[in-house]
Formats: C-alpha cells, sequence, structure tokens
C-alpha cells in the first residue's frame, strides 16, 4: 500500500534521525574508520531525498576532531644559552634575544611566539659565536654554538607546535557549517596558509628571517577558515595543508597522524556523498 506525503516524509525523517545515531554512536564509541565509513553511507542514502540537499552540511558535522593541543604538542629540551647572564654576550646583538628569553612574556610565551624568538637566536648566533671565540671566551662561544644547534634540530617541531598543532589550526578544522556561507574569507585563507607553507619551506632551508606581526595575522586568517569542506577553495585549503605536513613529516606525532588518515578519508567520503547527491 503506497504511503502518503506525510507518512513518507515521517518515515524519511525517523530513518535520517537513525543515521545520524549511528554516526554519532560510532565516533563516541571510539569505532575505527570502517564502522564510521558504514555509517556515514548509510546516512548519505538517507539523506539523498530531493526534500534534503545539505547532505555535505549535514556530515561535516560528524568531521574527526584534531586531539588536544596538548596530547599534540612536541615537548622540547631548553637550551642551556637560556640560564645565561645576558650580560655575558656584550657586544652581540643577540644579547637582546636572550634578554626576551629571560623576560616573563619570553617564559610563558606562545608557541608561535617561541618560534619566532628561536628564529632570531637562530640567525643572530653565528656572529655571535665567531665573536666571542675571537675574544678568547671559547667557553661561551661552545655553549653559543650547542644552544645554535639544538634549536637548529628543533625547528620542524618548533614549526609544528606553532602552526598545525596550535589553537589557530584546531580552529580551523573545527569551525562549523555556518563558516561555508563566508565565501570572501576562503580565498584570504588559502591565501595565509600558502604563506605560512612558504614561512615555513624558507626557514628549514636556512634562512630564518621572520616578521612577527606576520605571522600572527596569517595565523589569525587561517583561524577563520574551514578545512573540514570539499570543492573550490576548500579543496587547495586541504592541499596546502598537507604541503605543509610533508615538509614536517619527520616530527608528526602518532596522534596526529592517526587523526591525519581518520580526516583524509572523511573528506574523501564526504566529497564521495556530496557529489553523489
Amino acid at each position: 500500500m503506497p504511503m502518503d506525503g506525510n507518512r513518507a516524509s515521517s518515515t524519511c525523517k525517523i530513518a535520517i534521525v537513525f543515521s545520524w545515531a549511528c554516526i554519532a554512536t560510532a565516533l563516541l564509541a571510539g569505532c575505527g574508520e570502517s564502522t564510521l565509513q558504514a555509517s556515514v553511507d548509510n546516512f548519505v542514502l538517507r539523506m539523498r531525498a530531493p526534500q534534503h540537499p545539505d547532505v555535505g552540511t549535514a556530515l561535516l558535522q560528524f568531521a574527526p576532531k584534531l586531539p588536544e593541543i596538548g596530547k599534540l604538542r612536541i615537548p622540547l629540551q631548553p637550551a642551556n644559552v637560556e640560564a645565561l647572564d645576558f650580560l655575558a654576550l656584550k657586544g652581540c646583538a643577540l644579547k637582546t634575544t636572550l634578554g626576551k628569553y629571560n623576560s616573563s612574556l619570553g617564559r610563558f610565551a606562545s608557541d608561535s611566539q617561541r618560534l619566532l624568538l628561536d628564529l632570531e637566536y637562530l640567525r643572530l648566533a653565528p656572529r655571535c659565536v665567531d665573536y666571542k671565540a675571537s675574544e678568547g671566551e671559547t667557553e661561551l662561544a661552545a655553549i653559543l654554538e650547542q644552544s645554535r644547534k639544538l634549536k637548529q634540530a628543533q625547528l620542524p617541531s618548533l614549526i609544528f607546535n606553532a602552526t598545525l598543532a596550535n589553537r589557530e589550526f584546531h580552529q580551523f578544522w573545527g569551525n562549523t557549517a555556518a563558516m561555508l556561507t563566508d565565501t570572501e574569507q576562503h580565498p584570504v585563507s588559502l591565501e595565509s596558509i600558502q604563506a605560512v607553507n612558504q614561512l615555513a619551506q624558507r626557514w628549514l632551508s636556512g634562512d630564518y628571517r621572520a616578521d612577527n606581526l606576520e605571522l600572527e595575522i596569517h595565523l589569525s586568517e587561517i583561524a577563520k577558515g574551514i578545512g573540514n569542506a570539499t570543492g573550490g577553495h576548500h579543496h587547495k585549503l586541504f592541499l596546502t595543508v598537507v604541503q605543509l605536513e610533508r615538509q614536517l613529516h619527520s616530527v608528526l606525532p602518532t596522534e596526529y597522524q592517526h587523526w591525519q588518515g581518520f580526516r583524509d578519508n572523511y573528506l574523501a567520503r564526504l566529497a564521495q556523498a556530496t557529489k553523489l547527491h
């Protein structure tokens, strides 16, 4: 016996609610990707009715969440130079940098400010090392050089902590479907991620110049974007983030890599769902 329009609509709504519940249960239970994928596929089937054209927006709310900052941040060994009396660096521009480390602002610096401070050290240290060595202060020169090597080795981790693991990227991956309507922000966020990607490439190649305000502005614009979406600028955003991840691949924590695989699978399913719909 055929159903009337109201009854069919109610049945469809019940099926949709059930599918949403399946997805939510899979996420809360910490199930594997295959379980969530089956739930998403079922949800897509239910949502393909003409009266539900917003499947992509609806699925966005089930995007895998980036692990908390505390679980992603890479712990870093402090450099010996930070315990020095900054007066010991008389005659070096690095003296001002050491003063920043020892200030309250330096001790409680954000990850992005810490990165910028260490980049300043890397840029100024070689000249100071040479100067102190020429003055016969070989022990101090050795400490400065040891710290320079340590900070250079830590640079990929510093960049990761300041970007992919930081609050701005958490906001980027966690923004709601409402952000999909802010079309003017999409190209701005894309330009900022591209800029950060280029900065990271430059720093990792040994060019440590940095503009403090520039980096903070780029990060703030990234935070306004949205990563868990497909098509157009969203796809370009994703590809640019992937480029940054590849540059920092050697230091990506296990938790990030697990989320990364989950995210890529989710976005692939989302792209397929919105295309089929």
